[in-house]
């Protein structure tokens, strides 16, 4: 990487991460401050992202499964689906739930191909196809291997060692 290529990728990449980053706070804002309601979504404050509802979330999912089918968590500005044929029934409905801002907390406007939503998702995703065929991979392999050899190249000789071993 080169130093102008570095100042390219940050050139490209501030303005919008800047930019979602204010909208992200404004929609949160906004969502705690204006208690908005939602006709047969029912309130709840399980917070899949919280470590303690992480290390046991099975008391929230009860709590989940026993409450609506819809729930929304207003801390997160989040709604949470958590029966399996409602989670696969919006799954395949484009038109009405959207994958454009993925399965993070913060929402950004740099495009993903993970993350978009068909037609523009199935475009995409054909013009990189190629890239990942068997010989196309297998055409990386001098590179990732010159590259590894650069890497391991000078570290102490014990590191593999005092790494691969608990």
């Amino acid at each position: 990487m080169t130093l102008k290529h570095d100042a390219r990728l940050v050139y490209t990449t501030t303005k919008p991460v800047v930019r979602s980053l204010i909208t992200n706070a404004a929609t949160e804002m906004r969502a705690k401050v204006s208690g908005r309601r939602f006709p047969g979504v029912q309130e709840t404050v399980f917070d899949p992202m919280d470590p303690e509802t992480a290390a046991n979330p099975y008391p929230g999912y009860r709590a989940l499964l026993a409450g609506g089918r819809v729930h929304y968590n207003r801390k997160r500005n989040a709604f949470i689906l958590c029966r399996y044929e409602d989670v696969r029934a919006a799954a395949r409905n484009d038109a009405l739930l959207s994958n454009r801002d993925g399965v993070v907390r913060a929402r950004f406007e740099v495009p993903v191909l993970l993350n978009m939503d068909r037609p523009r998702h199935t475009e995409l995703r054909r013009k990189a196809l190629p890239g990942f065929t068997r010989g196309a991979l297998e055409g990386w392999a001098p590179t990732v291997d010159r590259m590894a050899a650069e890497l391991v190249t000078g570290l102490p000789g014990g590191v593999v060692m005092g790494c691969g071993q608990p």
